[in-house]
């Protein structure tokens, strides 16, 4: 009998999801906390922005390639994303309002109205302060964008594929944002949250093709692979050379990501699932997009009170020692304005889906 994803993994438990998530997210917290000590292992907190839309677009799609349909319909959809995302942002976008003075990246006095008004209807991403106020909020308005497309791309891929979608919008997201006059340098990432979408469908669905590339594909080992070739390209290309051309740097990215995510899916996976499953792990991801959302403005408080100085170890060895800091404090914020808003009982990714945790390298 012919072993699939579907037959071999639980239903609802997918912790792994969350443990990846976890681990982007402390990537991205240390990018960030660490930035003085110029670390060039912390320098591609835009890659981690890339792991984490392909995870949204993975974990939204996974419901429609497990089902073969769209249920729901779209105004629900845009409620329950909505719902999700809307209140924690904005609860942290207060947050970084009263913390803006402290932050090396708040924007001049006279540009503040229209950047408070762009972050505020999250169209700051189009607009020529994206990473003012606070770095990491950009994303999300990247995501809410994308939300828009997502019915479009569940209809084309049970209408003509995963694959034909996600290679459909890859050449559609990179035609716009080198032609588009919206100038964005975000447009790239519509490509891959497609491909995670695609994702979704290799791993869980039952339809042919879908079935096909997942057992006629080494996954564990392939995700392995292109980990190692990704993590010796980003070292030979440098952070600044990476920054200029990560619209193509990030697909390797994207594929390296999805391939991860299949391989936790299929038969030999086991060990990479019960890595990225472990509770520890699973709970950091759990609240993952609170660690997001207010690492910046705890960090600008700490620094502006605390600046680092002194030698380097010492000011690592600063560096270090506020990252707990900053994870208590997405604790709390999560209990009191994001955890409010999850599914009752959703316990793990597949029922309450991803919410973009991202950040730029920029501070």
């Amino acid at each position: 009998m012919e072993r699939n994803a579907a037959d071999h993994a639980p239903e609802n438990r997918l912790d792994h999801l969350d443990g990846l998530r976890a681990i982007a997210a402390i990537y991205v917290m240390c990018a960030h906390g660490l930035s003085e000590q110029r670390l060039a292992i912390f320098s591609y907190a835009h890659a981690a922005v890339t792991v984490f839309i392909v995870l949204s677009g993975f974990c939204l799609m996974l419901p429609v390639a497990r089902s073969g349909d769209q249920k729901g319909g779209i105004i629900a959809f845009f409620i329950r994303r909505g719902r999700r995302i809307l209140p924690p942002y904005y609860a942290a976008f207060a947050l970084c309002i009263a913390a803006a003075p402290l932050a090396a990246q708040a924007p001049p006095a006279r540009d503040f109205p229209r950047s408070f008004a762009e972050h505020l209807f999250l169209t700051h991403d189009f607009g020529p302060f994206p990473y003012a106020i606070s770095a990491p909020l950009w994303s999300v308005a990247v995501e809410w964008h994308i939300y828009l497309i997502f019915p479009v791309l569940a209809w084309a891929a049970l209408r003509w594929g995963p694959i034909k979608m996600a290679a459909g919008a890859l050449l559609l997201s990179l035609a716009a944002e080198h032609w588009s006059p919206l100038k964005s340098p975000s447009m790239h990432y519509y490509g891959d949250f497609a491909i995670g979408a695609a994702g979704a469908f290799i791993a869980y669905s039952q339809e042919t093709l879908s079935r096909s590339i997942r057992n006629q594909t080494r996954w564990p080992i392939f995700a392995g692979l292109i980990a190692v070739a990704m993590g010796v390209s980003l070292t030979a290309l440098g952070a600044e050379r990476y920054e200029t051309i990560r619209d193509i740097v990030d697909l390797p990215i994207s594929l390296m990501t999805v391939a991860v995510l299949i391989a936790c899916a299929v038969p030999g996976g086991e060990r990479c699932r019960r890595i990225l499953s472990r509770t520890w792990l699973a709970g950091l991801g759990s609240f993952s997009y609170s660690i997001y959302l207010i690492h910046a403005p705890v960090l600008a408080v700490i620094h502006h009170f605390a600046p680092i100085s002194g030698t380097e170890t010492a000011a690592t060895v600063v560096g270090i020692l506020e990252l707990p800091i900053v994870v208590a404090a997405a604790f709390v914020f999560y209990w009191i304005f994001e955890r409010p808003f999850t599914v009752k009982g959703a316990r793990s990714p597949a029922l309450k889906t991803a919410s973009l945790t991202s950040a730029s390298d920029r501070r």
